[in-house]
């Protein structure tokens, strides 16, 4: 049996791994508590998994793609839930070496991939500087004043269609409407972007987008790097970090409660630079609980490798730019009262 075989067939381990929990005898799985308000017996499991309220679905690749942040069908990113099922099933990494063709395709893929982030980089330095104050009407609608902010991270607003190149476009007939671009900046370089939607049929399902074929990152995710960070900010959304960073507080966003491992994986291997950093989880507060559970999960997690965690409370406010927009006295006493002096 192939190690692909393997993966498929031990789902069960796989979802016990992030959480789930199996039936005493037959019948559903209760399906993982970050992504529900009440999951018992959500979750079936026949051959491939399906939960109809969370809407997780598919193979084992398919879970730990979904619950890593990794898209299954990306050759790059496939690769890395083959490594992460290896880990979580304690399977031995084979060290073959590369055939002649598995070496050069390696190379060639790799080429291609920073040809692509240079030609992004390079894409949104020349628009970003021609874009007019004008423009970021939107952004100042959402409490983002701060003329720094718009420099800094190049955010724009225009038609996706007439910046990018239609092989990083998502194949949807009203990409125009996703005009707010917010890049996502690592080591320099832009190496995605996360595109927000403009019109009055914008939701929590559709509301944002990352172009296609390139890993997703964290937004400000070098803050991982540093040594000497007294504390941070960790957003789920893009426009909840922007709400500190317009104060000038440090913030970074996982764009998805799904990405919590891989932020935890992150800190993990700075943990040493870390260890004196307070990290302050500023989740969303909605309706499903999704988002105080993942917190509660993620805080739980750093401490168990001495990293310290707070969950910074939000009132009647589902997240940390609506609270700031509703209530800014408020907001900004209750950030004062959290921060080390």
């Amino acid at each position: 049996m192939g190690n692909n075989e393997i993966i498929k067939n031990s789902l069960d381990k796989i979802l016990m791994y992030y959480g789930a929990i199996p039936p005493r005898g037959t019948g559903n799985w209760t399906c993982l508590s970050s992504r529900h308000k009440n999951p018992r017996d959500n979750l079936s499991v026949k051959g491939d998994i399906c939960c109809c309220h969370c809407g997780i679905k598919g193979d084992s690749f398919a879970v730990i793609g979904e619950l890593e942040g990794l898209g299954h069908k990306d050759k790059e990113q496939f690769l890395l839930i083959v490594k992460k099922a290896f880990e979580i099933l304690n399977m031995p990494v084979e060290c073959k070496k590369p055939n002649r063709h598995e070496q050069y395709e390696s190379k060639k893929t790799k080429k291609q991939d920073g040809n692509t982030i240079n030609e992004l980089t390079q894409i949104i330095s020349e628009v970003s500087k021609k874009a007019k104050t004008m423009n970021y009407i939107y952004f100042k609608t959402r409490g983002i004043i701060n003329p720094y902010l718009f420099k800094k991270y190049r955010l724009i607003v225009g038609n996706p269609k007439r910046i990018f190149p239609s092989k990083l476009l998502p194949n949807l007939t009203n990409i125009w409407a996703y005009e707010y671009i917010i890049p996502i900046i690592k080591d320099g370089r832009v190496v995605n972007c996360i595109l927000r939607r403009n019109d009055n049929k914008s939701n929590s399902n559709n509301k944002t987008l990352n172009l296609k074929g390139l890993p997703v990152e964290f937004f400000n995710g070098d803050y991982l790097k540093e040594t000497n960070l007294k504390y941070i900010f960790i957003c789920e959304g893009v426009f909840d970090a922007l709400t500190f960073l317009n104060f000038g507080h440090k913030a970074l966003s996982i764009n998805s409660i799904v990405m919590i491992n891989k932020l935890f994986q992150e800190v993990k291997n700075n943990k040493e630079g870390l260890k004196n950093t307070i990290f302050f989880i500023a989740f969303d507060q909605d309706e499903k609980g999704w988002g105080q559970k993942a917190a509660a999960e993620l805080i739980n997690k750093l401490k168990s490798i001495n990293i310290k965690a707070k969950s910074l409370k939000l009132k009647e406010y589902k997240d940390i730019n609506e609270y700031y927009c509703n209530n800014q006295k408020s907001f900004l006493e209750s950030i004062d009262k959290v921060i080390p002096i």
